[in-house]
């Protein structure tokens, strides 16, 4: 029965490091019960059942042993018994041999007596030699010759047998200890394993009601790799409680994760930046931004890249380009689209000396204000939120700028325009400019290197 319990636990427990089968009674199983390896209560409840086996069957071999012995000084005794009978009769032999031949006037029956008896005398000498022999071949049989130092092995046995009982009690000790142990151990556990189900439950009502401004599908993968990480301190906690030797591998596995780590570092680097780009100050798909030498509009956006449709100088080239997340934290981002879906755009022509530069001024100035009319409300609405944003009451006016370079006469139009009409508004200005100049004599474009209009 103690076998299918042992086997049972083991099952029931997966704790396989238990010892193996030892040659010696006594001294294996001490070293197997302080052995580091089998402080676990499986090991100890192994060894503990190891020594009540030994410790009968060792009881079993001196019971053999000792009836055997019994059934020997038997034979002795009886032996013994034996011998003090013919000693008797051949003492009694020789005395009335003696009285006999005592008597000078031997009839022939006395002769006959006497020689009978004399018979008789040296009949119990050679049986009472026999004996003897027999006697001695006994007793050397059950006390056999030991050299110095030597003990008996009915006396070995019963050493054996005391100090396994001795070493039965200090197990039954520590068995007790460690169970108490195991108890504690098994409590914490199931503690830390509802710590980690109430702090899962916690978060997901957080990611429920708190709004931290990320889409629903990046909320689920933050809600399950944080999750996955409570999963993983919780599986790494339970393995130190019940392995408290992994601690001395921290070390190794903190080596280890730092290697992982920094060779994965544009990896996590672009994860991190996805998280921060989920935030209220990011970006979403839609926005309009400016990064190192790429313009364009979010299409996608990746756990490790985004994907945009590349911004021309004359509308959407329709290329997509993908740059990795990390990318943020490495050059200056511009979000165009942040600005309440208004940004700015500039128009670049130049003129030819000899042109009417106040007409043409006039003419620019004239176009970018009925454009601006189209969203004139929205802006006089959203002016506060502009203000806070930096912008003066001359930023939110078209402006015209006068520039003198090497490609002649650069004039200059900026107009704060709705986001969502972008391409529209910076192709119907342009439109309009060219064909009202298109109607004056006096006004001349120059086409060679012109600029055409671009965000700023």
């Amino acid at each position: 029965m103690r076998n299918y319990f042992l086997s049972a636990f083991l099952v029931l427990f997966g704790v396989f490091n238990v010892s193996p089968t030892y040659a010696n009674p006594v001294t294996d199983l001490v070293e197997s019960a302080t052995d580091p390896a089998n402080y676990f209560i499986v090991g100890q409840i192994k060894t503990y059942y190891e020594l009540i086996d030994q410790l009968d069957s060792k009881k079993v071999e001196l019971q053999v042993l000792d009836s055997s012995n019994a059934a020997q000084q038997k034979k002795i005794d009886q032996t013994k018994i034996a011998i003090a009978q013919t000693q008797e009769n051949l003492e009694k032999a020789e005395l009335n041999l003696k009285s006999l031949q005592a008597n000078t006037d031997l009839t022939p029956a006395d002769r006959e007596r006497s020689a009978a008896l004399e018979q008789e005398i040296e009949n119990l000498e050679n049986s009472l030699a026999e004996k003897k022999t027999e006697l001695e071949a006994l007793e050397a049989t059950l006390n056999q010759d030991l050299g110095e130092g030597e003990i008996s092995k009915e006396q070995a046995l019963r050493n054996d047998i005391s100090q396994l009982q001795e070493e039965l009690s200090k197990s039954q000790i520590r068995l007790k200890s460690y169970t108490e142990s195991f108890v504690k151990k098994v409590v914490l556990v199931v503690l830390i394993w509802f710590i980690s189900i109430v702090v899962k439950t916690i978060v997901s009502l957080i990611f429920k009601r708190v709004n931290f401004y990320l889409t629903p599908q990046r909320k689920a993968f933050i809600l399950q790799l944080i999750k996955l990480a409570i999963n993983l301190i919780t599986f790494i906690a339970i393995l130190l409680v019940f392995f408290s030797q992994l601690i001395r591998a921290l070390p190794y596995f903190a080596i280890f994760a730092t290697a992982l780590a920094f060779a994965l570092r544009d990896v996590i680097l672009s994860v991190i930046a996805w998280l921060i780009i989920g935030t209220k100050d990011g970006y979403k798909v839609g926005h309009y931004l400016h990064i190192g030498t790429l313009w364009g509009t979010v299409v996608e956006i990746n756990p490790f890249n985004t994907i945009v449709r590349q911004g021309g100088m004359s509308g959407q080239t329709g290329r997509l380009l993908t740059f990795p997340n990390k990318k943020i934290f490495e050059e200056f981002l511009e979000n165009w689209s942040k600005l309440y879906n208004f940004t700015f755009l500039k128009w670049d022509f130049f003129l030819e000396q000899g042109s009417d530069i106040e007409k043409a001024e006039a003419i620019l100035l004239k176009v970018l204000e009925a454009e601006q009319k189209k969203f004139k409300e929205t802006i006089t609405k959203k002016r506060s939120q502009f203000i806070k944003k930096g912008l003066s009451d001359d930023d939110l006016q078209p402006r015209i700028f006068w520039e003198i370079q090497a490609n002649g006469i650069l004039l200059r139009g900026k107009l704060l325009v709705d986001f969502d009409h972008f391409f529209e508004i910076r192709s119907a200005v342009t439109r309009a400019f060219i064909i009202e100049i298109n109607k004056e004599e006096n006004i001349h474009l120059r086409f060679v290197n012109n600029l055409l209009p671009n965000a700023l």
